[in-house]
């Protein structure tokens, strides 16, 4: 039987753009596996996980993603705020990429702001995804090596954090009244969990005086390759596959 009625499938679809959207059917009666249905998966050498699916629609075109076991839960009282202040300083500046060249370059391929790279934090991980074309073999291959530098080389130096903190205080300032009735929602039900002082969105006075040391501090305990998986679905060639 369909995961979902046939039509919720056209409405996902539909809202999506995804025009050859399919859902997998399963037994609901069957126990699943711990496996990952319809996908390469494995582990490398270096403890990175990845899941590939090969997907031809839309044609020549890959969505990619890392995503890191870190979310907000794992912030200490003095740190809450930090990793969504990570995520923003991975778009920012890395070892490679300064000054936002980061979406500069994914720009120049085709791949814009908000809908084709973006990441979103959340109290139990952080999830940076790409929406890249692979008609060239060397896109996917710089794509992929962007996902590196959000893994292990973002760069956190006291002029990057200023410049971020800035544009996090004006997401925090236009938080609107649905915004806010979800943390209040989510503070209700996670309630006496660590969960519930743990919003994304993190303390004004962390944000505006955090230390750049603390920050990277943050990164260095928490992203480590163990704790984290790429996924990769797209238009993919027998070579790009290997």
């Amino acid at each position: 039987m369909d995961l979902l009625p046939s039509e919720t499938t056209s409405q996902i679809a539909k809202k999506h753009g995804f025009r050859s959207l399919k859902l997998v059917n399963v037994d609901l009666d069957q126990v699943l596996e711990d496996q990952p249905v319809g996908a390469d998966y494995g582990r490398i050498d270096n403890c990175l996980f990845y899941y590939v699916r090969r997907n031809s629609k839309p044609r020549m075109h890959a969505a990619l993603a890392l995503a890191v076991k870190a979310g907000s839960v794992l912030e200490e009282e003095e740190e809450r705020g930090v990793v969504h202040m990570v995520e923003h300083l991975a778009f920012s500046a890395t070892n490679k990429y300064t000054n936002h060249d980061i979406v500069k370059f994914l720009e120049s391929i085709g791949a814009e702001i908000g809908a084709c790279q973006n990441a979103v934090t959340s109290a139990d991980e952080t999830v940076y995804e790409l929406f890249v074309p692979v008609d060239k073999p060397e896109l996917l291959s710089q794509a992929i090596s962007v996902l590196a530098e959000f893994s292990t080389e973002v760069r956190v130096s006291k002029d990057d954090l200023d410049k971020e903190r800035a544009v996090m205080e004006e997401h925090r300032g236009n938080r609107n009244a649905s915004g806010r009735m979800q943390d209040a929602y989510w503070i209700l039900m996670m309630e006496v969990s660590k969960y519930a002082d743990r919003l994304r969105i993190g303390l004004e006075k962390v944000i505006r005086t955090v230390s750049a040391e603390t920050v990277k501090q943050f990164y260095r305990k928490w992203y480590h390759l163990q704790n984290m998986a790429v996924i990769a679905v797209g238009d993919f060639s027998d070579t790009q596959m290997s």
